[in-house]
């Protein structure tokens, strides 16, 4: 209760702060709860390398879940009607504890989720996770402790598939980003993809540098139906590069 206290002052109280603390509820703490009480709401603000990451926060669960939900649909639509033999991944890019590389395993339609995560702590808390709710042996989940901006986790994933025998230009990559770092490190993780990947499905939560893929020629395929002046947590877009 002491932190639901806490966000109803920060927000000013009132309507305001009510709405703010039933979101946190319903959006941060309850996918916890409903999965037995593992962690993905923590929030982590400190100990980063430079200014280009952002501070770590779960994102929410209904908009997430919507993101990798149509963004699926659409896929099937429009990419795996005329190839039924492609194998699809999804990573996060800065999947802190998790929450996203659960939702993504749980559709059981990815042929392998996982995510990479430059903080050390926070990898090791998705880890948690994802061991106790999966088995420790599941072949198809993975983390990378790495950088997005850096080939190491692409790489990574190349390894995986290869030793799948799944060639990695017959599989369409999944990359979520809940606006973890700036224009620059966003621009370079699109070059390190698409040295592995000629198949690549972007989905953008708070897509504050969303000129950053226009630029890079993908093109947008969905985006949230919420005003302009909703919550940022509510906002996203996904583009595809195919």
């Amino acid at each position: 209760m002491k932190k639901y206290l806490t966000i109803y002052k920060h927000h000013g109280g009132g309507l305001r702060g009510m709405a703010r603390v039933y979101d946190t509820f319903k959006e941060i703490d309850l996918f916890d709860i409903a999965r037995g009480g593992i962690n993905t709401r923590t929030i982590k603000t400190d100990g980063y390398q430079n200014d280009q990451y952002m501070w770590y926060s779960p994102v929410y669960t209904s908009v997430s879940q919507e993101m990798i939900r149509m963004s699926l649909d659409y896929y099937t639509s429009a990419i795996r009607y005329t190839d039924f033999d492609r194998k699809i991944v999804f990573v996060d890019l800065g999947c802190g504890s998790g929450k996203t590389v659960i939702q993504a395993h749980e559709t059981n339609l990815f042929d392998f989720s996982g995510g990479v995560e430059l903080d050390s702590y926070l990898k090791d808390l998705c880890d948690k996770n994802l061991s106790k709710l999966f088995s420790k042996n599941n072949s198809k989940l993975f983390t990378i402790l790495g950088n997005a901006e850096e080939s190491n986790w692409a790489l990574r994933i190349k390894e995986i598939l290869t030793k799948n025998g799944i060639a990695p230009e017959k599989t369409t990559i999944f990359i979520f980003n809940k606006n973890s770092y700036a224009a620059p490190v966003l621009e370079r993780s699109l070059k390190v993809a698409e040295q592995i990947f000629n198949s690549v499905m972007y989905l953008y939560q708070n897509p504050i540098h969303h000129k950053t893929l226009l630029r890079n020629n993908y093109e947008i395929f969905l985006e949230d139906s919420m005003p302009n002046n909703a919550h940022k947590n509510y906002k996203y877009k996904c583009y595809l590069k195919h």
